[in-house]
């Protein structure tokens, strides 16, 4: 089952931390929130809790104050969705 939800992981998280950095470019809060609300499955299944509890604050930071707040958060899930998709990739190597 694990090995699924790291397939699913790295099959589906980047386009969506892509999106988010897109989202963030063009000042959407709200698009940004629904792809943050997105990735929250991901991170529960994984057992990436930190990521998932930045992902649940961000999404209710930016539906309350908006992009202009969120700057640093957005890509601090950013850089942490990159690192666990690189940490994935080398365990599923070893598998």
């Amino acid at each position: 089952m694990l090995a699924e939800w790291v397939t699913l992981y790295l099959e589906e998280a980047p386009p969506l931390f892509h999106a988010m950095q897109m989202h963030l470019a063009e000042g959407d809060a709200v698009l940004l929130a629904r792809v943050a609300h997105e990735l929250r499955p991901q991170a529960h299944y994984l057992g990436a809790a930190h990521l998932l509890e930045l992902l649940i604050a961000l999404e209710a930071r930016l539906l309350e104050q908006g992009v202009g707040a969120c700057v640093d958060q957005v890509e601090e899930v950013v850089l942490m969705g990159r690192e666990i998709e690189r940490e994935l990739c080398v365990a599923r190597t070893q598998w």
